[in-house]
């Protein structure tokens, strides 16, 4: 037997099981809305959680840079045996306490009197953030000295 005729004769392949009508096909316009519909739902929700941790974040944010200015404050008293009349001396001048002038995190600057308007001599001063509403005077207004109360 000569080498060309040990081989087998080629055949062809046979076609697939499926028909050529049934081949696979993209997704329906209706699958697609449904997926999108259920990432919008997904994406709202997401947002609605977001947004009140945001708002707590910030709170928390305002009463971090309401204790720094307590600080300063306290380090300006310890050096000149009283508070200043405004924030500006903390963060002007030769001897800054703070890099800024203080913002809180709403972007609006902190309220600050002295003498304060409690009789107690620890509390000598007034600082004060608008809160979330950026209105004084109103339930989410951060007060330094009542701010980690329990009620605020």
């Amino acid at each position: 037997m000569t080498a060309t005729a040990s081989r087998k004769p080629h055949r062809p392949m046979a076609a697939s099981s499926a028909p050529l009508s049934v081949a696979r096909r993209g997704f329906s316009l209706l699958e697609i809305m449904l997926v999108v519909l259920i990432m919008g739902i997904l994406a709202s929700v997401t947002i609605v959680a977001l947004r009140g941790r945001l708002e707590t974040a910030r709170i928390d944010a305002t009463k971090v840079k309401m204790s720094q200015i307590k600080n300063a404050l306290l380090e300006f008293n310890g050096r000149n045996g009283v508070y200043p009349d405004t924030l500006q001396p903390l963060f002007t001048g030769a001897n800054r306490y703070l890099q800024e002038e203080p913002k809180d995190e709403w972007r609006n600057a902190f309220v600050y009197r002295y003498p304060g308007s409690s009789s107690d001599p620890e509390r000598s001063y007034d600082l004060i953030s608008a809160g979330p509403d950026r209105q004084f005077g109103t339930a989410d207004d951060l007060d330094l000295w009542t701010m980690n109360n329990p009620a605020q």
